[in-house]
């Protein structure tokens, strides 16, 4: 695939995100509606993850440290109803979790919805860029361009920060640790599941 061709193709689903959470302020049912459309596309067209890729759970973006969060967190569900993507969901105890390897998060514009649905204290603001839900890890042993078997750059198309947590090398993707997210774009559109978000 050409650079050419991959450049409309990163811009529409990214905008698709975009759009869903900017419209999560005034129709949150609607931006659900939009991400969740988006994401059975990409699952049709790279398959379900996994059990490995499924297993990495994290907190919601902004969450304070562990101990603090589950004093201050009333399972209240009010960052899970916030999320356009969906991909806040109950965890154990119904403390709410993402899943990035199976429902990417779409790293919202600031302010991330989810934290400004926050009432408690259990996520602070940050900006977007300062997320870490996680760190993707690239596995040479399924990367399709590592091997040589197709110049295969989906990683780098869906990444919301490319440059800044991805790069493409000579040697193929390379995770730049220091702007990585964890947001899992990257995870959820590998055809081989080449990339995963793993704990920090």
């Amino acid at each position: 695939m050409s650079d050419e061709e991959q450049i409309p193709r990163r811009g529409f689903f990214l905008q698709a995100f975009r759009r869903a959470a900017k419209a999560a302020t005034d129709s949150l049912s609607e931006a659900s509606k939009q991400v969740s459309e988006f994401g059975k596309q990409m699952r049709e067209q790279v398959g379900e993850r996994s059990q490995a890729a499924q297993a990495y759970s994290c907190w919601p973006p902004g969450a304070v440290a562990e101990y603090d969060f589950r004093r201050l967190c009333t399972q209240c569900g009010d960052c899970t109803r916030a999320c356009p993507a969906q991909a806040i969901r109950p965890g154990s105890g119904l403390y709410p979790r993402l899943w990035p390897n199976n429902t990417a998060c779409a790293l919202c514009d600031d302010p991330l919805p989810c934290i400004e649905s926050c009432e408690t204290g259990a996520l602070m603001p940050i900006p977007r860029e300062s997320v870490r839900l996680g760190l993707a890890r690239v596995f040479p042993s399924k990367c399709l361009t590592i091997q040589g078997k197709e110049d295969c750059r989906t990683c780098l198309t869906y990444c919301p920060l490319p440059d800044e947590a991805l790069r493409m090398t000579e040697e193929g993707p390379k995770v730049v640790e220091a702007g990585c997210t964890g947001c899992g774009l990257c995870a959820v559109t590998c055809p081989t599941e080449a990339i995963q978000v793993l704990s920090l």
